[in-house]
């Protein structure tokens, strides 16, 4: 009997220890990737690519960027993650149950499989078993999937700065506050009479001569346009505007209402095309790369970035950098693994004929976004740096932390700044916030943003 006893005590053992060490083997499977990815590269962490070794950067970053490196617009500072950055495992778990409920119209929008019709509920990614390199839709679903990875919130409160940056520096600002109101992607149902996926407001609140200038966007499960409605102080009056006009330029600014977040248009809008995967390089801000930032609780019931979060500096202004006065400074180039996606707009009129996204395969943030006309020139670049945040059991990431767009027929850039302390003034992000509500998205309501 002992020996029987014995015998199930380590067979016990071995199971235990098997799986400890199984876990532990997936727990680090995000280091093993990284250092295979310093294998391959020849690079470590603390390698800086610059105009003299700039080939080192070929196939890691979009050509486009490349370019900027002989031209000394930027330096790349190798670093390395220091924790998983990748979303939490118990949402993408949830997801699984979503296999089979979710399929594409005719014009790519997102329906429900069982009744055909334009999805109202959705939670967790819509199409967790994709194989986008097999799959003709696969890029469009990826794009849904994406959609619901980068919105786990119901609510967005974000104050953020957009920045017109030449090459003497900062000419001019705007600060803006948007919020938004989800009602896809969140694990309870709301009730949503008008059918709507999500409503947005964009606040300008400086400079003083444009505070209240307010925009409600209102977008619909069906896919047709956004319902766009804009008050304007000066007149005291809001004013109906074409929805399709999302491609022209935002306040006089490289932006287009598209651009944010990477891409915020209707995916419907455009022809999605997988072009591929490659283990490049993504821009962090440095503190980032150590830990993931905690977001804490506000006695409203909602969930804020801590104040002590270290600012995000461009080129213009740091003393002495010789980079371009719109470059990303504190940042670490980290190792991380894209989805190549090419978007052609339906629209023969939509200002960009092409444009072609690095999005991070795990976390599916937008790295890059490379823009051509209608002459069929490369016109435009945009790079972005991620934030990557928890707050109660989840685990995110955003393209929203900074974003720089550069023209690359004028030299002229945007930026767009949302974290940290901006020219005396404080940004951060909110999510679910009790006090942001349904009614908040009203045209009624967009009056009451003015000074």
């Amino acid at each position: 009997m002992f020996k029987i006893i014995k015998a199930v005590f380590f067979v016990s053992l071995l199971i235990i220890t098997f799986s400890f060490q199984t876990a532990a083997a997936e727990e680090n499977d995000w280091d093993v990737k990284q250092q295979a990815f310093f294998k391959k590269s020849g690079l470590k962490p603390g390698d800086v690519i610059g105009k003299d070794n700039y080939k080192k950067a070929e196939g890691l970053i979009p050509s486009e960027m490349v370019a900027w490196l002989p031209k000394e617009h930027l330096e790349l500072k190798i670093g390395k993650a220091e924790y998983d950055m990748s979303i939490d495992s118990k949402w993408l778990n949830e997801s699984k149950l979503n296999k089979g409920k979710f399929g594409l119209t005719k014009n790519k929008n997102l329906m429900d499989a069982a009744t055909g019709k334009p999805s109202l509920y959705v939670y967790g990614l819509p199409f967790p078993d994709l194989d986008i390199k097999n799959d003709s839709d696969g890029a469009a679903k990826f794009m849904f999937n994406r959609r619901f990875a980068t919105n786990r919130f119901e609510t967005w409160e974000q104050p953020f700065f957009i920045e017109w940056v030449g090459k003497k520096g900062l000419e001019r600002f705007i600060k803006v506050m948007w919020l938004v109101y989800n009602y896809r992607g969140i694990r309870d149902v709301v009730p949503n009479k008008s059918e709507f996926t999500m409503t947005n407001i964009i606040n300008i609140t400086v400079p003083y001569n444009m505070n209240g200038m307010a925009q409600l966007a209102l977008r619909k499960a069906d896919a047709t346009e956004d319902e766009v409605f804009t008050y304007v102080p000066a007149i005291r009056r809001v004013k109906r505007m074409s929805g399709a006009n999302r491609s022209d330029p935002y306040m006089g600014s490289e932006f287009t209402i598209d651009d944010g977040h990477g891409w915020s248009g209707l995916n419907s809008s455009m022809k999605w095309k997988f072009l591929g995967e490659v283990d490049g390089l993504a821009a962090v801000q440095e503190y980032n790369t150590k830990y993931r930032s905690q977001l804490v609780q506000r006695k409203d019931g909602g969930w804020q970035s801590p104040d002590n979060e270290p600012p995000f500096f461009a080129g213009y202004e740091v003393k002495g950098c010789k980079w371009a006065k719109w470059a990303p400074v504190n940042v670490l180039w980290i190792p991380r693994t894209f989805y190549i996606i090419e978007a052609i707009p339906h629209d023969k009129y939509y200002s960009y004929a092409r444009s072609v996204y690095w999005i991070d395969k795990e976390t599916f943030t937008v790295a890059y976004k490379i823009v051509w006309n209608r002459a069929k020139e490369h016109w435009k670049t945009s790079l972005f740096v991620p934030y990557y945040c928890q707050w109660r059991d989840r685990k995110a990431a955003q393209s929203m932390c900074y974003q720089a767009l550069l023209d690359e027929k004028t030299g002229h850039a945007t930026v767009q700044h949302a974290n940290g302390i901006r020219l005396g003034s404080r940004v951060y992000r909110a999510f679910d916030t009790p006090a942001i509500t349904p009614e908040t998205f009203t045209v009624g309501r967009l009056s009451t943003f003015t000074k």
